[in-house]
């Protein structure tokens, strides 16, 4: 494997933009990828950094957030889980029955 081209001051390019200001160290914790603070994202969840390509805005709620994909998955399954609780609450005793 060769190594990767630098730029000016030691800058590697970002996988994401192909720009040349990433710096070695700011890589996406979930594909490792080298990516610039540009292209970066914090998951609202875990707090880790990702990169545009490993991250998903979520629209669930009245503000627009950004989650990695896992934390993204947990956050829907759980907003899936209190509507569901919520509309049994609603629910007419005669209809819980026949359920």
């Amino acid at each position: 494997m060769t190594a990767p081209i630098l730029g000016p001051r030691g800058c590697l390019p970002c996988a994401v933009c192909l720009g040349q200001k990433a710096a070695e160290s700011d890589k996406c914790t979930h594909c490792e990828k080298v990516v610039c603070d540009g292209c970066t994202v914090q998951c609202e969840k875990c707090m880790d950094l990702f990169c545009n390509f490993c991250s998903t805005s979520n629209y669930d709620t009245r503000y627009d957030r950004t989650f990695c994909f896992g934390c993204n998955e947990e956050e829907r399954l759980a907003n899936k889980s209190a509507r569901v609780l919520a509309a049994r609450e609603l629910m007419p005793l005669e209809q819980m029955a026949i359920d």
